[in-house]
């Protein structure tokens, strides 16, 4: 790979230059392919289905473009509209939502799965290549890419949804390598997209086992062959757990502090504020996009509510039910969680996240939630929770069981991240030709 000369271009009428390799072309994006809109249709046209066409529509599209199976649906309507084809290019022209996510985006359009034709829905556009002068995987890159998507906003207008104006995109320049170069920049970015799916694809396996691991732990416990017959709550089916476990009521053998009720103020740096929306169901609160408070204000709070590392946040509303454990001294508790900080001589703060997030968990939360406009839990209701308790050693043991799975999760989780950087950083330089792939 070397670097070359430059030539500067302007990359869209209304938007700004780009810098490409003096022995690169470029053509405006009408003059290699037609945009062709999809099929109207009614809504009982349209369902999950299999006995009708394989319907490519917004839900396909992953953000930032690609294919995203998010609840396949079928075609039931008629239409004089030409199928499409496994392999071919679709972007979206319309977004429900103001975030700018999936419009102008593309998609390579996979296989039917029932083997039936291919429709498109009129809220994307087929891109018909008009002659083999430019390899369709090199476009579908160019048009995933930051370049191509920041003409596109330029192109979009709405007030509550955004549509995508198809006939001016039309003179956003596309460069042009070499077809041979066109080629191997294509296999060297889907080779970065292969070893992504194959990371999400044994992520989500993994979190699957978990979940089993769970419920196996959590109710037949470790080497157990006699079990008894325990009762929740009235409203509860009957559990069966091993005889030499205890079932306790979570007050009895916790510390359980409320929050105060008033929003923290706002401040540009100091202390994170912990709300509901950073509380995940992987049980890990998400920093990124927390707002911060001032470190006095965290101090007025850390008087009524002062969480340690290894302690339990469990939301009680918007949504409730979710524990997450608390892995750095300094958070401000925000509204509608509560702090659980447990007797560690009875029962381990891990053990008891994995069951608050577990099925049966979970099936506490809801019968006690309290079902008005917005659903919520009672403190008094958290506090009667009835939780299994093994003795401490097993409990350890069922954690170290389950904590490797974590570690294998955010490993992968974190590949994945780390993928998606670089493929980003390739973007920017094979795409624009900063950096030459030798053919």
């Amino acid at each position: 790979m070397t670097l070359v000369n430059f030539q500067k271009i302007k990359s869209a009428p209304r938007y700004s230059f780009l810098t490409i390799p003096k022995d690169w072309k470029y053509e405006e994006l009408g003059e290699i392919v037609d945009f062709v809109r999809g099929v109207s249709y009614t809504s009982p046209e349209v369902n999950s289905e299999e006995n009708g066409s394989f319907f490519v529509n917004l839900n396909c599209f992953n953000e930032g473009g690609g294919f995203i199976d998010k609840g396949l649906l079928y075609f039931n309507g008629e239409t004089k509209k030409l199928p499409i084809q496994s392999g071919d290019i679709v972007i979206a022209v319309t977004e429900v939502t103001l975030k700018g996510k999936i419009i102008g985006y593309p998609l390579i359009v996979p296989k039917s799965p029932n083997k039936s034709k291919i429709h498109h829905s009129l809220d994307t556009a087929h891109l018909k290549f008009k002659r083999d002068k430019i390899d369709q995987k090199f476009l579908f890159y160019f048009l995933s890419s930051e370049l191509y998507h920041k003409s596109i906003l330029a192109y979009s207008a709405g007030s509550t949804v955004l549509h995508l104006h198809v006939d001016s995109i039309k003179k956003i320049l596309v460069p042009i390598p070499p077809v041979e170069e066109q080629t191997q920049i294509s296999l060297i970015l889907s080779h970065v997209d292969t070893l992504q799916e194959q990371a999400n694809k044994i992520a989500k396996h993994s979190q699957f086992l978990k979940k089993i691991m769970i419920e196996e732990l959590l109710s037949k416990g470790i080497k157990h062959e006699k079990f008894q017959n325990v009762q929740l709550k009235a409203r509860f089916h009957k559990i069966k757990i091993p005889k030499k476990w205890s079932l306790m009521k979570l007050d009895d053998i916790c510390t359980i502090t409320d929050t105060p009720h008033y929003t923290s103020p706002k401040s540009d740096n100091g202390v994170p504020v912990i709300t509901t929306s950073q509380c995940t169901t992987f049980g890990k609160i998400d920093y990124s996009k927390a707002n911060f408070t001032s470190f006095e204000e965290y101090q007025k709070r850390q008087k009524s509510i002062d969480p340690d590392v290894d302690d339990i946040l469990f939301t009680r509303e918007a949504p409730f039910g979710i524990a997450v454990h608390v892995d750095k001294k300094e958070i401000a508790v925000g509204q509608r969680i509560i702090l659980i900080k447990t007797n560690s001589n009875i029962l381990n703060s891990q053990f008891l996240l994995y069951f608050l997030n577990s099925k049966q968990g979970k099936k506490q939360s809801l019968s006690l939630a309290i079902r008005t406009t917005v659903e919520r839990l009672n403190i008094h209701d958290i506090r009667q929770f009835l939780i299994p308790i093994p003795p401490i050693e097993e409990q350890e043991e069922i954690v170290s069981i389950l904590s490797k799975f974590d570690v294998m999760i955010e490993f992968l989780t974190n590949y994945e991240n780390q993928l998606k950087s670089i493929k980003k950083g390739l973007m920017q330089k094979l795409l624009t030709g900063e950096v030459r792939v030798k053919v």
